[in-house]
């Protein structure tokens, strides 16, 4: 926990490269991340690519509360990255984070609880554009809506590695649009 909050206890990773932040040991709910501005965090590498800027979450459903995620990127989830997990959020504040896929917060296989959030200034393409549409290749439900690629539109948005338009496995592209073993795609 932050002594004083989030406004004057600061977790910077400027210039260190990584997520600020990493739940990915199976974290349970009282795993408690509270008053902390997280800030600078360029995403864990996976591949080639960096995921969850200012917190990296896999198979976690850790705490976050009354934190601030501000000017960290990624190739997805400039503020957050939640992967195969559901945490809760609550009293956060997203703004100027930046990410191809989720500026704030990108979400693949996961049901996070959001509370009391504020989005502000994030850019990244997560499904819902500056007026609030979803865009091409998204669908969107749930409220708080929760945004994922639409597998099987033959495009690769999101998280998708790979989308061939059969929505099957054993061809290279699984029906969940991963790269299956032994194939390499283009």
């Amino acid at each position: 926990s932050g002594s004083g909050g989030a406004e004057v206890t600061i977790i910077d990773a400027a210039g260190i490269g990584g997520s600020v932040v990493t739940c990915s040991g199976g974290e349970g709910p009282d795993t408690v991340l509270s008053g902390f501005t997280i800030t600078g965090g360029t995403g864990t590498l996976i591949g080639t690519r960096r995921y969850g800027g200012g917190m990296y979450n896999s198979g976690s459903i850790a705490t976050v509360i009354r934190c601030t995620f501000r000017g960290n990127t990624a190739y997805a989830g400039g503020g957050m990255l939640n992967s195969n997990s559901s945490p809760t959020v609550s009293d956060c504040t997203f703004s100027l984070n930046t990410a191809d896929y989720g500026g704030g917060i990108m979400n693949t296989n996961s049901r996070p609880t959001l509370a009391s959030c504020t989005f502000h200034a994030n850019a990244g393409g997560d499904g819902c554009d500056a007026a609030c549409v979803v865009e091409d290749g998204f669908a969107c439900a749930g409220a708080p809506s929760v945004c994922s690629a639409n597998c099987g539109d033959g495009r690769v948005d999101g998280m998708e590695a790979c989308d061939d338009g059969a929505n099957r496995d054993g061809d290279g592209c699984s029906a969940a649009c991963a790269i299956e073993p032994g194939f390499t795609c283009t």
